[in-house]
This record gives structure tokens, sequence and C-alpha cells, in this order.
């Protein structure tokens, strides 16, 4: 059964969500759709057996350390 995870674009960045993608298509199917307006479903299937444990939480915390590497990097050289 696929696991379906939702991410709000108020917080994480689409490119930051495909970068994760990217690094875990290995070890599972992913679909990502947006339902609705501010959202980006990620539907993950498949999943490797020996990272079944692990794998969703996984991704998750790549999705957010995506997008925080790229937000610092658009603030670089700009002052807050």
């Amino acid at each position: 059964m696929a696991e379906k995870l939702c991410f709000s674009t108020s917080l994480y960045r689409r490119d930051a969500i495909d970068a994760a993608v990217s690094a875990y298509h290995q070890l599972a199917a992913f679909s990502i759709s947006s339902e609705k307006e501010g959202e980006v479903i990620v539907e993950i299937d498949k999943i490797h057996p020996n990272f079944a444990a692990v794998l969703v939480d996984s991704f998750c915390n790549h999705v957010l350390f995506e997008t925080i590497v790229r937000y610092r990097k658009e603030q670089e050289g700009q002052s807050v």
C-alpha cells in the first residue's frame, strides 16, 4: 500500500521535493502531484524491504534538509 505525504508549499519547496525524490528513487517508486494549491502530494510505493521501516521518515527529513539548503543559498550575500 502506498504512503501518501502532503507537503505544504508555505514551508517546503517543490525543487527540494524533486531533489529528495531523485536521491531516493532507487529505494522506492515515487509519484508527485498537486491536489490543491499550496500542497504537493507525494505517494511512495514499492519501498525496498530493507528500508521499509525508515524510508518515509528519512525521505521527509531529506525534503526539509534540501529546503533549508536552498533557502540559505538564496540568502547568501543578503543582510537579514
